[in-house]
Parts: structure tokens; sequence; C-alpha cells
């Protein structure tokens, strides 16, 4: 019967004989971990194979089952290892890992047919998305591919989006233009030369050109704010209440009133073009923010006459440029015969309360108090002649040539 010899063994995983435990020379072996171990001549357990002088040749490859890792370093700072699920490389000592390549370094799919990015030996660096590149690193800075529509939603989604203090900014460009966003309702963007800003654009629309808009302004007006108190002002589709084009200084729409407020405490004016009429505004000193009540200085209506003042029978200059003989009350007595489209713009010398000469006049009436006093003038249409009379105390006097 053959002799059978055992050597000192064990079944424990990671268990390994102590000096006691052997002799120089004398074999034990770990079962388990598949470990060989001896005494050494110094009285110091080895194990046989590890920390060979020369390169290990594995023509068969090397297996190592899941969860175990290949580890490098004295203190296993590098470890390499499939988990079962995912694969991991990972660098737990206090230097840092490098990854080189003498032209290009690539990280792809697994069947290496899909790209994610690529980096390149003295040139570009690029990110692909679904194997299309989408972002190129140049000798001046990045390229960014793509035409893809924008979709803001919260998070400011462009083709270039960059946040900061919990809000986002989108630059992109479509087939639409090219296109700067940002998802905050109360931060504006701002535009600067040197690190110091020139213009801005608030959250509720408002342009500042060399100023900063007041922060109340109304949302449904287009407002342009320029230098200390100038404004250009002008209705939206809906806006309500107010209507027209308005050239103001001192002056915006509040937001919480719906009505003008003076943008610093002074006086304010105003230019209104409107259904094709013209008016201009005025208003004593007011503070700053404070509604503002414009009185009518000047308009010249849509039919081109000039009223002075409140646009009433006080204070006013109203009178008929036009070639239109028809129609109204051919009565010089009736002022509003001087307006343009009211009546005729025309007025014959031999109309009721005429000065008798026949021949065509344009008539005006300026009118200075309440009481209806006025003075009239009829300047020739179709002759030099030119005409004066007045109405002063309830009367009308005589016509005189002048």
């Amino acid at each position: 019967m053959a002799t059978k010899i055992v050597t000192k063994n064990s079944s424990t995983a990671s268990a390994a004989p102590t000096a006691s435990d052997l002799v120089q020379g004398e074999l034990a072996v770990n079962v388990t971990d598949k470990r060989l171990y001896t005494e050494n001549n110094a009285g110091a357990i080895v194990e046989l194979g590890t920390n060979p002088a020369t390169e290990i040749t594995a023509n068969a490859g090397i297996a190592i089952p899941d969860s175990v890792g290949a580890t490098f370093g004295s203190s296993d700072d590098l470890t390499i290892y499939h988990s079962g699920a995912h694969s991991y490389i990972q660098d737990t000592g206090t230097g840092n890992l490098y990854v080189g390549a003498s032209a290009l370094v690539s990280i792809a799919s697994g069947d290496l047919q899909e790209i994610y990015a690529t980096f390149n030996d003295d040139g570009a660096v690029n990110l692909y998305h679904n194997n299309s590149i989408k972002l190129t690193t140049t000798a001046n800075g990045i390229d960014l591919e793509g035409d893809a529509d924008i979709s803001m939603g919260t998070l400011a989604e462009g083709q270039l989006h960059i946040s900061g203090d919990g809000y986002g900014f989108g630059v992109a460009l479509n087939a639409t233009g090219a296109h700067l966003y940002t998802n905050s309702a109360d931060r504006p963007l701002i535009f600067g030369v040197n690190e110091t800003e020139k213009m801005r654009i608030t959250s509720r629309g408002a342009v500042g050109l060399g100023t900063v808009p007041p922060t109340d302004t109304h949302a449904t007006w287009s407002q342009l704010f320029i230098g200390e108190k100038g404004s250009l002002i002008s209705e939206k589709s809906g806006s309500g209440g107010l209507y027209g084009t308005w050239l103001t200084d001192n002056m915006y729409l509040d937001n919480d009133t719906g009505a003008f407020a003076n943008i610093t405490t002074d006086e304010s004016s105003a230019y209104l073009q409107e259904a094709g009429s013209h008016k201009f505004y005025t208003q004593a000193s007011g503070s700053a923010g404070a509604g503002i009540t414009l009185a009518e200085s000047v308009e010249i209506d849509a039919d081109g006459n000039l009223i002075i003042a409140n646009g009433t029978a006080e204070h006013q200059l109203i009178g008929g440029i036009g070639s239109g003989t028809t129609g109204g009350v051919l009565n010089w007595n009736d002022v509003s015969n001087a307006r343009s489209g009211s009546g005729r713009t025309l007025l014959n010398g031999t109309a009721t309360n005429g000065n008798g000469v026949s021949a065509l006049y344009h008539p005006f009436n300026f009118a200075y108090s309440s009481s209806g006093n006025m003075t009239q003038w009829a300047i020739g249409y179709n002759t030099n002649a030119r005409y004066q009379r007045w109405f002063y105390g309830g009367s009308w006097s005589s016509w005189y040539s002048f």
C-alpha cells in the first residue's frame, strides 16, 4: 500500500502558519486560498511563488473571480476588479491616477463601436452624444455642435448651459436664430464692457442703456430707458388703459398702479403718438416713484389741427389746413368748421358771418379763455388776402384786412 504524504494545511480563509508551526523547509498549505508556505533559514514564514524576481508570463491569461481585485502598490493603493455587475479601477492612495497614450485616449462602449470621448495628443478633446461630437476644444476655446431646438425648461437647457447660485443660463443657436436665456424669474441679463455694465434686460422685459431701469416697471408694456431719465414706452397687444408710444423724460409705467411714475425727484414731460395724433405733456416736480398727473400742453390731431393747452375752448389754436369745401355748417361763427375732419376745412367769405368777399379761406381760431373769447383769422386759400376779427364780451367784431 502506497504511503500518503500530507503537509500541514488549513481550510480557513486567510489563515497562514506562524514560525512556531514550521521548521526550516517544512511546507504548509492553505487549501481554501490555494497558498503554499514554508519557513526560511531565518526562521521567517514566506509564501512560495510571491514577489518573483523575473517577469511573469501567463500565455493563457489570468483569471480573477468577481469581487477579487488585482492590487498594485505596497499598500494596495490601486485595485482593478469586477463586482459581478460592474468593473472598477480604484485608486485609494494619496497620489494621482494617470492614464496616458502616445497619440490618442478613447473612452468607448464595451464593443468599442460607440465613442464617448476622445483625447488627442496636442489636439482636441471631443465629447460625444449618441456617437456624434457635440463639444470640441480648440486652441481658442470650445466649439459646440448641433442644431436641435432649445428647451429651456427649469434647468435652462440649451446647447451651452451655465449654472451658478442656483440659477441657469443658456446660450443656443437653432433655425430661428441665436438665443440667450435665463431660467430666473427675477434676475436680469447684464451686458458689460471692460467689466462695467453698459446694458441690462430686466426680468420684466425693460431695457436699460447706461442705466438700471426701475425695479417695478410694468411687464405688459415695452420700456426702454436711456441715460439718467430718458425712456421710450410702447404698448403691447392687450396692454389696456394706456395706448400709443411715449417718449418721456423722468417717467416709467409702474407695475403696481398701471400708471406713470417719476424715475427721480424732478419735473416730468412726455410726447405721445397714438392713432395719428401727437400730444405733448408736462408735470411739475414730483418725488421718485410717485404717481404723475400729466397736463396736456400741445396737440396736433389726426387732421393736422394744432391745439394748444388742454384741448378745450381755453388756450387753443384750431385751424383747417386742407382743401375740403363741402359739408359742415357754413357759418363763420361756428368754430367747429375750423377743425379738419369734423367739418369743412375751407370756408367762403360769402358764408354766413363771413367777410363778404367771394374767395376761399382757411379759418383759424385762437381761444384764450373759458368764456369763449377768441381771435379769428381768415387766411386766403385762392387769394392772397388775410382778414381778422375777434369775439369778446359776448359779441363779434367786424372783419379787418391785415
